[in-house]
């Protein structure tokens, strides 16, 4: 008999005891740790059709981390038993090729080539890779089993199924799997239901952490194979806010400590393990490109590994970046924060960090290390000819550098220092640091000498604030991060004033910095602060945190929309002078700018974005034709869903209202001249492909025209508008910096590859 288990959301075990079979279907964040909290075992892993799910782009693909899990806690491994990966022959392909990136990093020295290394340091690095593996560079087919699956395309059935033990698999829709064991049938849904989210398997407290000159915060915690956190580190540089790596459910992470995704300035990478790269995907979600600091072959490695995970080359994926190289053992200066990476060893190319900043008059020096490989394995090493005892020597000298906060990975525990690839507390018994912070460990597991001897374990929401001042002599962070945020809201409303002369931008700076010149809030956890029929008398900026829109659906409240650093809210209310028609509430602690509304009104109508006289007689102003067209824009989701509301403006006021009538062709010939056309919704409009109508969900989200904006190639499918209401035409010249935003080029692409699938497999099938 089969039986299924409902892990988490859209996640399930499928067992058959009698063909040995305990397969989950997708692969969520911190899946090993739902497995390990639930105590449940598996052999294998179905490959979901979705590589992200919900609104916020949730990987739902890491299958690093359970098939870890299951060779080396559950054992396989030393019984020599293989966990299988189940799916089509591209799916294995991409999984494959993402874990065997994360066993190793590179095949060869020769893929390091263009990596800042000469060829003696690239043989040496693959060397210790080798020398650190169980068996040395495996063939993946050695390590996991691959079943595969005919493809959608294919239009597979329960008589075409892939059989394995006498369970029958087979694919019926996008993530819908059909499987029959001895007559028995069942469906598995692997997609999440409408209103549903995953939900990490952590249960953090929320903290209110206060800007700091200089400042580490412990996000997280432990380890991928540990209930709680994984290891994470965010750096506050007086404006900056830096993440040290980005592992499963980093945006919960951020959200416990009150710092919003779009808060993030920079990451410095370690190395591309899951549990610190497991969130890759949230920089994809961004509406800018964040900067990413870290030596070459830290980040080929992590791109090589990301571009299985996303089906693309890492050439394409490294357009949605900002990549900054720095060389090993050289001073990289990022903002005057002074950041030297030195190689670490591990598994794979990784790096361990010193970065020092100027505060209270004296450098003050921060410590990252992590991944580390305790000493005692490292002179085994040198033993067997893997590790030359000067590069030994070098990286001890780095790792034992005396520092004002230092955090270590202390995840060798005890008397498996012969056979860990982490750290060991033993090792920093005669460290000089001022205060060193042990993580990537569970604590009950640490010898209580580690705490007495050495230091704090590592608590999430802890902080270590480097400078002494309470006060910053130029000024208040969070009005500066305010004045960021006006900038983008204003310059993005009234660019074309300026470019036409009407508006100066010395005028606009003037009325943003009046505007930031208000009392700044601080709103706590779950707390409504703009309540629904309330009175519009104030707009507020969010400077920090997160919070949810809520509107009543019958008896019920419903959410519709996050809140994140950099909205602007009530802005209609108080212009339009009605009453708020959403409730905010809080979900982290929130910072927010509160203007009242009569100097907010001031400022857009003196900037010309808003205009208080009747609208007979004059032309529509920039915020009345936002307002008139961002409903659209909302409901496109590409547009709207997590998109941050300047952006959402910015295509409002410079898109062109396209009327039609029922049966108008959108784009005739498939060819949208590079032109994006958005529709209020899908059932707006007809899609067709050869003369025949196309499932409903093909035409969500409803944007056309994405393949020949993205590469000019004309589209293979027809739209026809179903009626009277308008749509928005997005011209190319006009959008091209859609572009360079990294959460619309994704989508896009996303958009296209699925459209494009269908259109193949109606091609093929009729």
């Amino acid at each position: 008999m089969m039986e299924i288990t409902r892990i988490c959301p859209a996640c399930y075990l499928l067992r058959v005891p009698d063909a040995g079979i305990s397969w989950v279907f997708n692969a969520w964040p911190d899946l090993a740790k739902f497995l390990i909290q639930q105590e449940l075992a598996i052999d294998g892993i179905v490959y979901p059709d979705l590589r992200m799910q919900s609104d916020q782009g949730i990987s739902c693909n890491l299958v690093e981390f359970p098939l870890l899990h299951a060779l080396f806690n559950q054992g396989m491994y030393f019984r020599e038993e293989r966990p299988c990966l189940v799916g089509t022959k591209r799916q294995l392909e991409l999984a494959t090729e993402s874990l065997a990136r994360g066993l190793f990093g590179f095949y060869n020295a020769s893929e390091m080539e263009d990596c800042d290394l000469t060829p003696e340091e690239a043989a040496s690095l693959m060397k210790e890779i080798e020398g650190l593996s169980f068996k040395g560079l495996q063939p993946i087919d050695e390590i996991v089993e691959t079943v595969e699956l005919s493809p959608l395309e294919s239009v597979p059935t329960p008589e075409t199924a892939t059989d394995y033990r006498g369970l029958r698999i087979w694919k019926e829709g996008i993530n819908l799997f059909g499987v029959e064991y001895e007559g028995e049938r069942r469906i598995v849904d692997c997609n999440l239901l409408p209103g549903e989210e995953y939900e990490p398997p952590l249960r953090i407290d929320v903290k209110n952490v206060p800007y700091k000159l200089f400042q580490i915060i412990d996000t997280g915690e432990e380890d991928g194979f540990s209930p709680k956190s994984c290891m994470h580190t965010v750096i506050q540089w007086r404006e900056r806010v830096i993440c040290i790596d980005l592992p499963m459910n980093v945006p919960y992470l951020l959200d416990k400590v009150s710092i919003s995704r779009s808060e993030i300035d920079a990451v410095i990478f370690t190395h591309n393990h899951d549990d610190h790269i497991g969130e890759f995907s949230m920089l994809l979600q961004m509406d800018k490109k964040v900067t990413i600091i870290c030596p070459r072959v830290i980040w080929k490695s992590i791109l090589l590994k990301a571009a299985a995970m996303f089906d693309t080359s890492i050439e394409e994926l490294g357009e949605y970046f900002n990549y900054v190289p720095i060389r090993f053992d050289e001073e990289f200066d990022y903002c005057g924060l002074k950041i030297t990476a030195h190689p670490s060893i591990h598994t794979v190319p990784c790096a361990v960090y010193q970065i020092r900043g100027v505060v209270d008059r004296e450098w003050k020096v921060y410590g990252h290390m992590s991944d580390l490989l305790n000493f005692e394995r490292c002179r085994s090493l040198i033993e067997d000819g893997f590790l030359s005892a000067d590069r030994f020597e070098a990286y001890r000298d780095f790792v034992l550098r005396p520092m004002h906060v230092k955090k270590v990975d202390v995840g060798a525990r005890e008397g498996t220092e012969a056979v860990s690839v982490h750290g060991s507390w033993k090792d920093f018994v005669d460290d000089k640091t001022e205060h060193i912070v042990l993580a990537h460990a569970q604590p009950e597991s640490l010898d209580e000498r580690a705490t007495v001897k050495i230091g704090q374990f590592a608590v999430a929401g802890s902080t270590r604030n480097m400078s002494e001042r309470s006060e910053h002599t130029y000024g208040d962070k969070y009005r500066e991060r305010a004045l960021r945020y006006l900038a983008d809201y204003f310059f993005a409303l009234v660019d074309d004033r300026i470019a036409a002369g009407l508006v100066a931008r010395e005028q606009v700076l003037s009325y943003m910095r009046m505007l930031a010149d208000n009392e700044i809030l601080l709103i706590q956890p779950r707390t409504p602060f703009l309540k629904a029929t309330g009175q519009s008398s104030f707009v507020d900026m969010v400077i920090g945190g997160k919070g949810g829109v809520w509107i009543e659906q019958g008896d019920s409240v419903v959410r519709v929309a996050h809140v994140n650093a950099g909205e602007i809210i009530g802005d209609i209310g108080v212009l339009k002078q009605i009453p708020r028609t959403a409730t905010i509430r809080a979900d982290t602690y929130m910072h927010v700018l509160r203007i009242p509304g009569f100097m907010f009104r001031e400022a857009v109508t003196a900037l010309g974005a808003f205009s208080d006289r009747p609208p007979e007689g004059r032309m529509e102003s920039a915020l009345e034709k936002i307002w008139r067209l961002r409903e659209i824009v909302q409901g496109s989701w590409l547009f709207g869903a997590e998109v941050p509301i300047y952006l959402q403006n910015k295509i409002a006021q410079k898109a062109d209202p396209l009327p039609t009538n029922a049966g108008d062709a959108v784009f005739e010939d498939g060819n949208s001249k590079g032109d994006l056309f958005i529709a209020s919704a899908s059932a707006d409009v007809c899609m067709t492909v050869g003369g025949h109508g196309v499932p409903a969900e093909l035409c969500h989200p409803p944007v056309f025209g994405e393949g020949c904006f993205l590469n000019g190639t004309p589209e293979a499918y027809r739209v026809e508008s179903n009626g009277d209401r308008p749509l928005l035409k997005l011209p190319r010249h006009k959008f091209e910096w859609i572009l360079d935003v990294p959460i619309f080029k994704l989508r896009l692409r996303e958009l296209h590859a699925r459209r494009e699938e269908f259109v193949k497999r109606a091609q093929r099938h009729g």
